[in-house]
């Protein structure tokens, strides 16, 4: 059961960057897929640390993120 204090924390998180990432093997598609169904999401692009990203932005303006590592990448199509 949560205080009433983690209650006001919680709220003040709101519209923030969360630590909920999703890992998808193939990143182009799944992004494909989510714009196609009108999620606001960014395009993927390759980060220094060698992975693929994306950022999904949700109703409460709350930031998701959604990775695939390099190797699973469709290099074809590299952003």
């Amino acid at each position: 059961m949560m205080t009433n204090e983690d209650i006001e924390q919680a709220k003040k998180e709101i519209r923030t960057m969360t630590s909920l990432w999703f890992y998808t093997k193939d990143i182009n598609n799944t992004y494909k897929e989510l714009q196609e169904t009108g999620v606001n999401i960014t395009e993927p692009k390759k980060q220094d640390w060698d992975g693929i990203m994306s950022q999904i932005k949700d109703q409460d303006n709350n930031i998701l993120t959604l990775i695939s590592s390099y190797e699973d990448h469709d290099h074809n199509n590299n952003k």
